[in-house]
């Protein structure tokens, strides 16, 4: 790995990066020209936070319990393909 293989506060690089995400959702193609189309789609992410976010969630939460453990949103994508 590094020459540093942690962060100052301890946690491996697998503990930082370790995050778990369900997605879904669905995707549509439409023809503009016979050669470019256009591509949109809708997902709906959820997903578990790292061990620092969560160590950084606990110690806010000691004083306000108003934070979510649990990250979501939604991806919203527009593109243009070309068919060779």
């Amino acid at each position: 790995m590094f020459a540093q293989d942690s962060s100052p506060d301890g946690d491996s690089p697998v503990e930082i990066l370790s995050n778990f995400w369900f997605k879904w959702g669905w995707g549509a193609d439409f023809a503009l020209t016979e050669k470019i189309y256009l591509c949109r789609e809708v997902f709906y992410e959820t997903g578990t936070n790292s061990k620092p976010q969560r160590n950084e969630i606990d110690s806010v939460s000691r004083t306000t319990k108003t934070i979510d453990k649990i990250i979501n949103g939604l991806d919203v994508r527009l593109t243009v393909g070309y068919r060779f």
